[in-house]
């Protein structure tokens, strides 16, 4: 549930971190002292096409277009170094996903 940006669906977020830290890939270090972000919220993407279909173009108010019986894993990485070519503004930004979260 984020600031006014209207190029994502508003969304209950159930968990979500950040801070600093390390990525690994097949045990070495990939990206280190990179701020990085997770969150746990209701559906967004669709399964197949994995595309949000934000806004919908049916709905009178830009809120919308979740699923709330189903969730998703968001996860990022952002290097600290600024790149203005890109957007957003980081010289790496990573963005991975996970379509579904099995609570246990």
């Amino acid at each position: 549930m984020c600031c006014g940006d209207t190029n994502w669906p508003k969304t209950l977020i159930y968990l979500a971190g950040w801070g600093y830290g390390k990525a690994l890939l097949n045990g070495e270090t990939i990206h280190d002292g990179y701020q990085m972000h997770f969150m746990v919220t209701q559906g967004m993407r669709d399964r197949e096409t994995l595309r949000v279909d934000y806004p919908l173009l049916s709905k009178k108010s830009r809120a919308g277009a979740v699923n709330p019986a189903r969730q998703q894993l968001d996860f990022y990485i952002r290097s600290p170094e600024i790149d203005e070519r890109n957007n957003p503004t980081r010289k790496i930004f990573d963005h991975f996903f996970a379509m579904e979260v099995t609570w246990k």
